[in-house]
């Protein structure tokens, strides 16, 4: 999805190559089989820090405090953020009090040093969002992406 929205905002077509995954994918592009691969940061963090790979940009909002010399999509004058994030949901009749521990519990942990710098070692950062702030990203996200697929197949069935 990442390279779709990219190729859709910058107005470009280019043959998409599908891998079941990131690691094959990586591996191609280091062989050299494609020219270019949008990848989540986890992956491919090493091989760019071994000069195997070059970060051209990220799809994220803001720089990566561990690649900060790599500019944002944004800053290159493309408006095709797409961020890879991870949530805790628990079942939506749980009771108010419960809802607010776990919260709570979230928040201490992701101030937590040795949490962050653990997430920090795989290139993640950690934003703490208590739920009703994920929620109404989650679905920002999901019209987002749902507008995307719905244009994808009409352009698939055109074909």
């Amino acid at each position: 999805m990442p390279g779709e929205v990219l190729m859709k905002t910058v107005g470009i077509t280019v043959r998409h190559v599908p891998y079941q995954g990131g690691g094959p994918s990586l591996v191609a592009l280091v062989g050299k089989h494609v020219d270019f691969a949008t990848n989540f940061l986890p992956a491919c963090l090493s091989l760019i820090k071994g000069n195997k790979l070059r970060a051209l940009a990220v799809q994220s909002d803001t720089r990566l405090k561990v690649l900060p010399d790599v500019p944002t999509v944004k800053e290159l004058g493309i408006n095709a953020e797409y961020s890879n994030w991870i949530g805790l949901a628990i079942p939506a009749k749980t009771p108010k009090e419960i809802v607010e521990k776990v919260e709570e519990m979230m928040a201490k942990v992701a101030k937590d040093k040795t949490f962050v710098d653990t997430v920090a070692t795989t290139g993640d950062e950690v934003y703490f969002m208590d739920g009703e702030k994920l929620a109404k990203m989650w679905s920002m996200d999901a019209e987002k992406i749902g507008k995307l697929m719905t244009e994808l197949v009409k352009e698939a069935a055109k074909k």
